[in-house]
C-alpha cells in the first residue's frame, strides 16, 4: 500500500447520521465513497446536470459536507460552485476530490475554498482513513467553536450607501467610544480591546484620521491567520491611544478587500482575541463587500444622508446585497448629517425601506473637520458634542449600557462642593 498523508491511527468518532453529499455530473466519485465510507455514514449523489449550485446551496442541511470533483474539464465549474457555496452557505464544509497525480487540481480546490482533498485513485482503506481524518477535524472544530462561543466578540458592519456619507468617521468615533466605555466600566476585571477593521474607500483612511501608521495590514493578516493570536495582535496591529486596535489596507491600495474562506477565518480568529469588531465598509461597491462579513455580522448598520443621491444609492445597495443578506433584525438604518428643517425626514426614510431607524446624527461637518485636521477625534476636544451624544446612544444596541454624558461645568462645581463638605 502506498504512503498516504492521511493514514494515521485515529480515536473513535461518533459519525451517526453523517452524510457525504457528492456534487458532480457523474456518479463515479459517489460509487467510490460508498464503498469506503466509515461506519455510520452514508453517501448521496446530487447530479450537477439537474441541480444548479444555487439550488444546491438552498437544499443542503446545516453544516453539511459536500464533496466536489476537481478535474481538468471541470475546474472552472467546480470553482464556481465553491464560490456560490462560500457566499451563500459559509457553514458548509467543502471537500475537493480528484487525483493526487494532478497536483494542479489540489491547488485549484484549495484556492476555491475546499478544506481537504480526497484522492479517488487510492484504495478503499486509504480513502476511508481520509474520510475519518476529515470527520475528526470537524469534531475538533465543533468543540473549539462551542468552547469559544460564549467569548466570541460581536461584529458590527458599517456600510455607507455611497462614498462620502460619513461612515468612516462614524466607525472611528463609535469604535473609540465603545473602547472608552469598556475600559471605564467599573466592573471590568481585565483589559478590553475593540478592533476597528477599516476596509472602506479611500483605503487607509482610519490610519490617516487617527494619526497612526502600520506595516501590518489586512492582507498580511489573511496570510498569517493561523499564527494570529493575542501576542501577535499586540505586536503588529496598530493601536490608538484609547487602546483600540486598527487593521486596514495600505493607503495606496486600489484592490477591493479579499473575501472567501480566508476572510471568514480571520474574522473568527479576531473574535477570539477582541471584545468588539467594528468594520467600516464605506465607499465599497456592493459587489466588493466580502460576503463572509455579511454572513458573520451580528449587526449591519447602513449609513446614509437625507439627500436624493444617497437615497438612490441606498436603494441600489439593498437590492445588490439582498441575495447574500436576508432581511432580519441585524440590519438597521443610521441617517447622518440631518438638518431639523431641511432634507427628507429620517423616519419617513426608514419607513420607505422598511428598516428600523437606529440613530439620527446631526450635521456636524465643521466640528468634525476641525478635529480631524488636528489629528484628534471629537471627544478629545468637545466631550459633550451633540454628534458624540448621538453616537453613544448606539452603545446599548451592542450590549453596552450608554455611558453618562460628560458633566457640565455646573455639575462639576456641584460635585466639588459636595466633596469638600
Amino acid at each position: 500500500m502506498s504512503f498516504n498523508p492521511f493514514m494515521s491511527t485515529l480515536p473513535p468518532t461518533n459519525t451517526a447520521s453523517m452524510t457525504w453529499f457528492v456534487y458532480a455530473p457523474r456518479n463515479a466519485v459517489h460509487e467510490i465513497l460508498m464503498h469506503a465510507a466509515p461506519d455510520g455514514t452514508t453517501c448521496e449523489w446530487i447530479d450537477s446536470n439537474t441541480t444548479s449550485a444555487e439550488e444546491l446551496a438552498g437544499k443542503l442541511p446545516p453544516s453539511a459536507v459536500v464533496v466536489i470533483k476537481f478535474a481538468p474539464d471541470l475546474v472552472d465549474f467546480s470553482t464556481h460552485v465553491c464560490k456560490i457555496l462560500t457566499s451563500r452557505r459559509p457553514d458548509i464544509h467543502m471537500v475537493g476530490s480528484g487525483r493526487y497525480s494532478e497536483g494542479v487540481m489540489i491547488v485549484a480546490a484549495m484556492r476555491a475554498g475546499a478544506r481537504e482533498f480526497i484522492d479517488i485513485t487510492a484504495t478503499s482503506e486509504e480513502i476511508r482513513h481520509q474520510l475519518l481524518q476529515i470527520l475528526h477535524q470537524m469534531v475538533r472544530e465543533n468543540k473549539e467553536a462551542v468552547s469559544t462561543a460564549t467569548s466570541r466578540s460581536k461584529l458590527v458592519l458599517l456600510i455607507g450607501a455611497r462614498a462620502g456619507v460619513g461612515s468612516s468617521t462614524l466607525a472611528a468615533h463609535f469604535a473609540v467610544q465603545a473602547q472608552l466605555h469598556m475600559a471605564g466600566a467599573e466592573h471590568s476585571e481585565k483589559s478590553h480591546e475593540v478592533m476597528l477593521l477599516d476596509l472602506g474607500r479611500p483605503a487607509g483612511d482610519a490610519y490617516l484620521n487617527l494619526g497612526l501608521s502600520s506595516q501590518f495590514h489586512y492582507d498580511d493578516a489573511l496570510r498569517d491567520v493561523d499564527r494570529l493570536d493575542a501576542t501577535l495582535i499586540r505586536a503588529v496591529i496598530a493601536q490608538h491611544p484609547s487602546k483600540m486596535r486598527v487593521l486596514g489596507q495600505p493607503v495606496d491600495c486600489l484592490e477591493a478587500p479579499r473575501g472567501g474562506p480566508p476572510a471568514m477565518a480571520l474574522i473568527d480568529r479576531m473574535r477570539r482575541h477582541t471584545d468588539l469588531i467594528v468594520a467600516d465598509l464605506g465607499g465599497l461597491a456592493p459587489s466588493q463587500i466580502p460576503s463572509p462579513l455579511l454572513q458573520a455580522a451580528d449587526k449591519i448598520w447602513l449609513v446614509t444622508t437625507p439627500d436624493m443621491a444617497s437615497i438612490l444609492s441606498l436603494d441600489h445597495l439593498l437590492k445588490r446585497i439582498s441575495p447574500d443578506l436576508p432581511r432580519d433584525n441585524r440590519i438597521g438604518l443610521i441617517v447622518n448629517r440631518h438638518h431639523e428643517h431641511t432634507g427628507i425626514d429620517p423616519r419617513q426614510l426608514a419607513s420607505r425601506f422598511d428598516l428600523p431607524l437606529l440613530a439620527i446624527l446631526p450635521d456636524s461637518q465643521q466640528g468634525l473637520r476641525s478635529s480631524i485636521n488636528q489629528g484628534r477625534l471629537v471627544h478629545e476636544l468637545h466631550p459633550r458634542h451633540k454628534y458624540l451624544q448621538a453616537i453613544r446612544r448606539l452603545l446599548p444596541l451592542i450590549g453596552l449600557a450608554g455611558p453618562a454624558a460628560a458633566p457640565s461645568w455646573l455639575g462639576r462645581l456641584q460635585a466639588a462642593t459636595r466633596a469638600s463638605r
